[in-house]
């Protein structure tokens, strides 16, 4: 039996149903006061930044500007940025190439010797085997 279901098993908050019984918890602004049911205001909780237009709300708390995401950098520094979840849809544009990744690269930078997309993909047979020279340039 969930020991929840009951006066939400004597907690202020919320209830975690744990083997054997359960837990009480307090949202993010708040925490368990010494009766362990009772939530009460934490006096040293911080509220995350309000990010400007144009700016993404990384999940650590951080703001970057918005066309930095998904571009393969982890900007946010815990790549909530590029949370795959995130980036699956995200395309790059007509003249830029698109790693596994998701960083885009210009298109000139595919197979010139550097690594630009970080596993290779661009300097890849399947990569520079499709691609044609232009006619001042040989290979």
């Amino acid at each position: 039996s969930n020991s929840c279901r009951v006066n939400n098993g004597g907690c202020s908050s919320l209830c975690l149903a744990i083997p054997n019984g359960r837990r009480c918890a307090c949202a993010e602004d708040q925490i368990l006061g010494p009766d362990s049911v009772t939530c009460q205001a934490n006096p040293s909780y911080v509220p995350p930044p309000q990010c400007q237009p144009g700016e993404f709300a990384c999940k650590n708390s951080r703001c970057i500007q918005e066309r930095w995401k998904c571009d393969g950098d982890n900007d946010c520094l815990d790549n909530s940025d590029e949370a795959p979840e995130l980036c699956h849809q995200h395309t790059c544009p007509s003249d830029r190439f698109k790693c596994e990744n998701n960083r885009c690269i210009p298109s000139r930078w595919l197979c010139d010797g550097d690594n630009d997309c970080g596993n290779n993909e661009d300097e890849s047979n399947s990569t520079c085997s499709a691609r044609t020279c232009p006619t001042n340039q040989f290979s």
